[in-house]
């Protein structure tokens, strides 16, 4: 008896605009594979998200480190 068995890969990724202006609204697209993983976003700023695409507001000029997890079929990635 054979059994195939195939094992899952994720890869996250996003992008964002290149000038992020406070007070005015940022649109973050998740371009992770393959598509359909659950998302998380981490804002930096104490927010987040579980929009696929979330649009972000900050109102503090300054320095943030986004981070997106993603999770599918018991695996994720970062």
């Amino acid at each position: 008896m054979n059994n195939t068995i195939v094992i899952g890969h994720l890869q996250s990724g996003f992008s964002f605009p290149a000038t992020i202006c406070a007070g005015s609204p940022a649109a973050f697209t998740n371009t992770t594979t393959p598509v359909g993983a659950d998302a998380t976003w981490d804002f930096g700023d104490g927010t987040t998200s579980t929009q696929n695409n979330p649009s972000k507001t900050y109102t503090n000029p300054g320095t943030y480190t986004v981070q997106l997890v993603v999770s599918s079929g018991g695996c994720s990635d970062t």
